[in-house]
C-alpha cells in the first residue's frame, strides 16, 4: 500500500517598514510541526516547505522584494499609498520545490495574521495547479477568525486548534536547520476582551501541564542543543500558580536554559515572589504591556489594570535585576483618540527604568470591539489595508505622516534622539515632550523610583 505524503507549508509574510519585520522574529510554525508529528506517526511521508525568514535582525525593509503599493490611511485619505514588501521566500520557490515532488496527496496551510491573507491564498493557489486532485487545508488564527473570507483561496478551512496534533512535541527536525530557540506552551486564549485582539476568539484553555513543557524542553534541547526558549502563552499569567509550578520544575531540573516571556505578562499580577522564581529559571527577556499611559484608555482598551499599577511592576522588574534592555514595553499607537502627551510620558518612563519602548500600531481585525467602533473610518477598506503599519486610523495625509513619524522616534531607546526627532517633527511637540518629562519623574517618584 504506497504511503501518502503530505506537504506543509508555511508562507511568506508582508512588511511596511523596519519596525514591522521584528514582529517575525521567532514566528515558527510550531502548529504545523505538531501536524507533522502527528502525520508521521500514521505513517506519512511528511515534507515542510518553509518559506519564512528567521534572521530579522540581518534583514532590510528597502532589499526586500516589493509586494505591491497598498492604500494608507483611513477610507478618508486619498491617494496615500505605502510599499509593502515580501519578507520570506518568494511564491516561485514554492512552486520550484514542489515540482521536485512526485506526488502530493494532502497540503497543510498554515496562516496567522488577518492582513497577510494574500500570500496564503498565493501558496493555495500554486498547490492547486500543480496537483488538482490533492486535498488542501488551511489553517491558523486567520481562518480560525474568518473562515468565510478564507473560504475564498478554494482549500478547506480549519477552524481552532488541531486537536489531536496540540499535546505532541513539534517535529524540529523538518525544519532546514534547527531553531534558534525553542516554543514552549502552558495555556491558550486569554479571558480578557481587550479591544484590539482577537486572542479570546481563539483556542482557550490548558495546553500543557507544566511537567509536559519540561519534558518538551529537555527533549528539545538533548536532540538539537537548543538552550533558549520562548513562552508563546497570551496571557501565562492567568495561570500564575501554573507558571510557578513550572518555573520551580525549571530551577529543579538545573537544565541550564535561557526562557523568555514576550508574549506578554499582565503587570497587575506580577508579584515578588514570581519575579524570584523567574530569576532562579534563567528568563532573561519578557514584554510588559503598559500600552497607555492614559487610565481611561486603558479601561476603553479592556486592561484590569491603570498605567501606575502597570509601571510599579516595572519597577519591581529593575529591582530583582534583569537585564532591562530585554524587558519590551509595549504601547498602542495609531488610535484616533491618542494624545501625544500621553504617548511621550510612557516612552520617557520606560527609557528612565532602561527598559525597551515598543510602540505597536494598530491593526484591525474583524471580531474585535476597535473593529466594529472604528468601522466609520475603515468601511469599504479591503482585509489586506487593515495593516497597523499602513495607518488605516490616519484621518488625513498629515496625520499619517505624523504618526510614522512618531513611530520612528518612540522606537528610540536614547531619549536624547528620540527629543531630538520630536522636535524636529515640531516645535510644539517638543516643548511637550519637555513637560512630560518632569511629569515622568514626578510619577517615578511618586512610586519610589528615584533613578
Amino acid at each position: 500500500m504506497r504511503r501518502k505524503t503530505a506537504v506543509l507549508i508555511n508562507p511568506p509574510v508582508l512588511a511596511v517598514d523596519q519596525h514591522q519585520l521584528g514582529v517575525y522574529a521567532e514566528a515558527y510554525p510550531v502548529g504545523l510541526l505538531q501536524i507533522g508529528s502527528y502525520l508521521l506517526a500514521r505513517g506519512y511521508r511528511v515534507r515542510l516547505i518553509d518559506m519564512m525568514e528567521y534572521e530579522v535582525g540581518k534583514a532590510r525593509i528597502g532589499a526586500l522584494p516589493t509586494w505591491g503599493a497598498k492604500r494608507a490611511g483611513s477610507a478618508k485619505v486619498r491617494g496615500r499609498a505605502l510599499s509593502v514588501r515580501l519578507f520570506g521566500k518568494p511564491l516561485s520557490f514554492l512552486a520550484q520545490e514542489l515540482e521536485k515532488t512526485p506526488a502530493v496527496d494532502e497540503f497543510y496551510v498554515t496562516s496567522t495574521l488577518t492582513f497577510n491573507f494574500e500570500t496564503t491564498w498565493s501558496a493555495v493557489r500554486i498547490c492547486r495547479s500543480l496537483f488538482p486532485a490533492a486535498k488542501i487545508k488551511v489553517g491558523g488564527a486567520y481562518p480560525t477568525l474568518l473562515p468565510e473570507h478564507a473560504a475564498g483561496c478554494g482549500a478547506e478551512v480549519h477552524e481552532g486548534n488541531f486537536i489531536p496534533a496540540q499535546r505532541l512535541l513539534p517535529s524540529y527536525d523538518l525544519l532546514p536547520k534547527p531553531p534558534a530557540v525553542g516554543i514552549f506552551r502552558l495555556a491558550g486564549g486569554c479571558r480578557y476582551n481587550c479591544s484590539f485582539c482577537a486572542n479570546r476568539a481563539l483556542a482557550q484553555g490548558v495546553v500543557f501541564e507544566p511537567k509536559e513543557a519540561l519534558e518538551q524542553i529537555r527533549t528539545l534541547r538533548e536532540r538539537t542543543g537548543v538552550a533558549e526558549f520562548s513562552n508563546w502563552d497570551p496571557n501565562v499569567m492567568l495561570h500564575k500558580e501554573r507558571l510557578k509550578d513550572f518555573l520551580r520544575l525549571v530551577v529543579a531540573a538545573d537544565m541550564r536554559v535561557r526562557l523568555k516571556f514576550e508574549m506578554g505578562i499582565q503587570p497587575d499580577r506580577l508579584d515578588d515572589g514570581t519575579l524570584t522564581l523567574m530569576r532562579e529559571a534563567g528568563v532573561f527577556a519578557m514584554t510588559i504591556p503598559l500600552e497607555s499611559a492614559n487610565s481611561r484608555r486603558l479601561r476603553a482598551f479592556g486592561k484590569p489594570y491603570d498605567f501606575e499599577t502597570a509601571v510599579q511592576a516595572l519597577i519591581r522588574v529593575k529591582r530583582h535585576g534583569f537585564d532591562m534592555s530585554r524587558c519590551h514595553v509595549t504601547s498602542v499607537l495609531g488610535c484616533p483618540e491618542e494624545k501625544t502627551g500621553d504617548l511621550f510620558r510612557l516612552f520617557i518612563i520606560t527609557v528612565l527604568l532602561e527598559a525597551n519602548p515598543t510602540p505597536f500600531p494598530l491593526s484591525l481585525s474583524p471580531r474585535t470591539r476597535d473593529y466594529d467602533k472604528y468601522l466609520p473610518l475603515i468601511r469599504g477598506k479591503p482585509l489586506d489595508e487593515l495593516n497597523g503599519h499602513l495607518w488605516p486610523l490616519a484621518r488625513s495625509a498629515e496625520e499619517l505622516v505624523l504618526k510614522r513619524r512618531l513611530l520612528d522616534a518612540l522606537s528610540e531607546p536614547d531619549i536624547g534622539k528620540a527629543w531630538r526627532r520630536i522636535g524636529l517633527i515640531s516645535g510644539r511637540l517638543g516643548a511637550e515632550f519637555e513637560a512630560e518629562y518632569g511629569r515622568s519623574r514626578k510619577i517615578l517618584n511618586k512610586l519610589g523610583f528615584y533613578g
